[in-house]
């Protein structure tokens, strides 16, 4: 039973989505609104390749094909 409860405990702060501990290391390019944008403009024009959307989006401020396909796949959007 111990060892269930703290599976559970460990677990617990992950599924909500939270973090266990402050990030380190070098800071992301992208922001989460960045990234939700980029995964609803793919997944309404399914033919684009990462490197096509990496030049399409975000003109003004645009990104790397290798941070592009990155984020496509951390979304679940595979195959790019």
């Amino acid at each position: 039973m111990c060892l269930v409860r703290n599976t559970i405990h460990r677990l617990e702060p992950l599924s909500k989505g939270s973090k266990r501990h402050k990030r380190s290391g070098r800071r992301r390019i992208t922001i989460s609104s960045d990234n939700r944008y980029l995964l609803q403009y793919v997944s309404r024009q399914r033919t684009l390749t990462a490197g096509i959307a990496a030049s399409q989006l975000l003109k003004e401020n645009p990104y790397p094909f290798q941070t592009v396909s990155r984020r496509l796949h951390e979304g679940g959007q595979f195959a790019r």
